[in-house]
């Protein structure tokens, strides 16, 4: 095998490599973002009452998609409302 044709062979191996890692990424990705859960596994997520997930939808502080009477919410919904609720924790002399 000549230098170009290895050259060739290596630059393909890194590309198959990479496209590997890329594919990887994004089936993680859509698998996380376009998973949908019902009203009940939502209160079970989230460990409230069904009044209390009701509040969350009336105040727009956790996104939703409706069908008829049907509620849907996505892993995105879910993971923006655990962040914006999120609080650091504080810094004592135990945890510095």
């Amino acid at each position: 095998m000549d230098k170009t044709s290895q050259d060739f062979t290596e630059t393909l191996g890194v590309l198959i490599s990479e496209f590997k890692e890329i594919k990887k990424y994004l089936l993680e990705y859509t698998s996380n973002t376009y998973k949908v859960y019902s009203t009940e596994e939502v209160l079970q997520i989230l460990g409230v009452s069904k009044k209390t997930l009701s509040d969350y939808r009336n105040k727009g502080k956790i996104a939703f998609s409706q069908e008829g009477l049907k509620i849907f919410y996505t892993q995105d919904d879910i993971d923006d409302f655990l962040k914006a609720g999120y609080k650091p924790r504080f810094k004592t002399k135990l945890n510095n």
